[in-house]
């Protein structure tokens, strides 16, 4: 493979993805603040760098997933690595917040870096596999020139360009009900829906597992349906959620 990678951060989800780049043939060096972590993965083959910018300097691409974007813009956030990122591409699949992500962005764009952000949709055992999932973010053209490295990592390589047009319409029909509050016109009504967290905690409560996540959900659409409106869209529980049904 032309790309070489690095990979800062070898947990259980890290180590998965550099097995999964150097299974794919990529030359992948790794670090991991905890050196004995990468012990597994020097037993594979793969090079253990021993500093951030040595495991930088060695590759074209460089993959984070760590504790958090903090985190990342420590090690980063230093002119010694800065530099050696110049011309290369950071892939961040650190779990953070949208804000957060835009903001690592607008640090990578003046230092001549370019910047890609992926979620993680998958366990560290589906990595590498047909069925595993990242979802990423930013620059299409750079999505597609590093496509190869992103495929190491699951089968399920999602631009979230290609979701937006689903995203959009469910949205924009929601936000169209509110703003008109008619409701009536609904392909699943709130009488159909609630059955759904019911035997989500049906089932739980069966296996002895914790449905507080669940419980909430149920709570807003019984107190809709309890107000008579249980024939009513989906988007009816922005009145409840605001206090006016």
């Amino acid at each position: 493979m032309d790309q070489t990678v690095a990979l800062v951060g070898t947990g259980r989800m890290g180590s998965a993805l550099a097995a999964a780049l150097f299974n794919k043939g990529f030359a992948t060096t790794v670090w991991n603040r905890t050196a004995a972590k990468t012990a597994p993965l020097a037993r594979l083959g793969l090079r253990v760098a021993p500093s951030v910018l040595d495991a930088v300097v060695q590759a074209d691409v460089i993959v984070v997933n760590i504790n958090d974007y903090h985190a990342t813009q420590q090690l980063l956030s230093r002119a010694e690595i800065e530099s050696a990122l110049r011309g290369k591409t950071i892939v961040q699949l650190t779990t953070g917040t949208p804000d957060e992500a835009r903001e690592m962005e607008a640090w990578a764009r003046p230092l001549d870096i370019a910047y890609l952000d992926g979620a993680i949709m998958s366990n560290p055992i589906d990595i590498g596999k047909p069925t595993g999932t990242v979802v990423y973010s930013g620059s299409e053209e750079l999505f597609r020139s590093i496509k190869p490295v992103l495929l190491a990592f699951g089968g399920n390589a999602m631009f979230i360009k290609s979701l937006m047009p689903v995203l959009e319409m469910m949205l924009t029909r929601l936000h169209g009900a509110i703003q008109s509050k008619d409701y009536d016109d609904t392909q699943a009504s709130l009488d159909v829906w609630a059955p759904c967290p019911k035997e989500l905690i049906k089932w739980c409560r069966k296996h002895g597992v914790d449905h507080s996540f669940v419980d909430p959900q149920l709570s807003l659409m019984e107190k809709a349906i309890q107000a008579g409106k249980g024939q009513a869209d989906f988007a009816y529980l922005y009145e409840v959620l605001k206090g006016s049904n």
